[in-house]
């Protein structure tokens, strides 16, 4: 009587593993696909820091994959391999900006909107597409700055208590006769 309920059995647990294994799989794959990518990138001559104290320059970005995942930190990746940090001449801050989209603004034009600027650290996005924010400064103008400095983001963020690491590449945030 065991063996004959043993027999009947089987049949639908094999089913339930393989269907299990099957789902986890599809997860897993979906899982380490998820990242980050931009769908819109705003460049402004390099001048343009010349006659502005800061300009603010807005990405739209996007959350591709299962979960809702937590920003740790953007860090700007340099074409030499590493991040922009406070030795370089210039300066860009990340935040969300939370209220659409706006491409690029000079210091004093940003007053004229609803300017809703977020931490990037613990940041998670509520919906699919998002809008990085930088301001950029330059306390000395150098008209010799390469525009071609900036190569990629580096965006540290958590995925189900997980800590990932993704590089986007992205085209700088100048653009000019020489590019």
């Amino acid at each position: 009587m065991k063996k004959e309920w043993l027999i009947i059995l089987s049949g639908p647990i094999i089913i339930l593993i393989t269907v299990g294994v099957i789902l986890t799989i599809n997860l897993y794959k979906d899982f380490e696909e998820s990242g980050f990518s931009t769908w819109s990138h705003t460049w402004i001559p390099l001048e343009s820091l010349r006659d502005n104290d800061a300009v603010h320059l807005s990405y739209g970005m996007k959350w591709n994959g299962v979960g809702s995942p937590i920003i740790k930190e953007i860090t700007i990746i340099k074409s030499d391999g590493t991040a922009l940090n406070e030795s370089d001449r210039l300066s860009a801050i990340p935040y969300i900006y939370v209220s659409g989209s706006y491409g690029s603004l000079a210091e004093n034009e940003e007053r004229k909107i609803d300017t809703v600027y977020r931490d990037i650290q613990d940041y998670q996005p509520d919906k699919e597409r998002f809008e990085l924010t930088y301001v950029l400064k330059m306390e000395e103008f150098d008209q010799s700055y390469k525009t071609t400095e900036i190569k990629q983001l580096k965006i540290k963020y958590k995925l189900f208590g997980i800590e990932r690491v993704q590089f986007i590449d992205f085209g700088g945030f100048f653009r000019g006769i020489d590019n």
